[in-house]
């Protein structure tokens, strides 16, 4: 008995320690991630997830830019407020996805997750240091000439998902037409 009280104090303290840990190392990861600023070229992005209505994400510009971009379908169709109601759908899955607070977050902690405390502690150092701020707004200036990329497995499914929606609708006007 003696022994399983040891073991269930121990298994506490070590539990205790791990928590702790893992919430330092996630502290020191979010201080990496504000060092690092990998997500300053998201804040137009989420500028533009304010508002759905004129952005990239709004059909009726998809239309405007590209009369056929919707097949048969047009923003007098019986069938529009379908594809603005899939598009809003989709503006705002990928928005939720691809913020900057939740971008941070998920940066975070793969950072608590892949280093140790001990490199988590030097890639601060370093991000602090001259060097690691040049490199910074070097890493900044090349990460806002790329566009989003399709490599998030869930920015994929969305798309596919709003693929479907349309088609779905196609389907139904091609059947009823209005």
């Amino acid at each position: 008995m003696h022994y399983f009280k040891l073991f269930v104090i121990a298994f506490a303290i070590s539990t205790s320690v791990n928590a702790q840990t893992s919430n330092g190392k996630f502290e020191l990861g979010k201080q990496l991630v504000e060092l690092v600023d990998l997500t300053a070229g998201f804040s137009s992005f989420d500028s533009q997830c304010k508002q759905h209505s004129g952005t990239l994400f709004d059909p009726n510009v998809m239309f405007r830019n590209n009369k056929s971009a919707f097949g048969p379908l047009t923003p007098s169709s019986i069938y529009w407020p379908r594809i603005e109601a899939a598009y809003k759908t989709y503006h705002e899955r990928v928005c939720a996805e691809m913020s900057s607070g939740s971008v941070k977050s998920k940066l975070a902690a793969d950072y608590a997750e892949r280093l140790s405390v001990e490199e988590l502690q030097m890639a601060i150092a370093f991000y602090s240091s001259d060097t690691g701020k040049h490199l910074r707004t070097v890493n900044l200036e090349t990460m806002q000439a790329l566009a989003l990329t399709s490599t998030n497995p869930n920015m994929s499914k969305y798309f596919e998902d709003i693929g479907k929606a349309v088609q779905s609708i196609f389907n139904e006007y091609a059947m009823h037409p209005g």
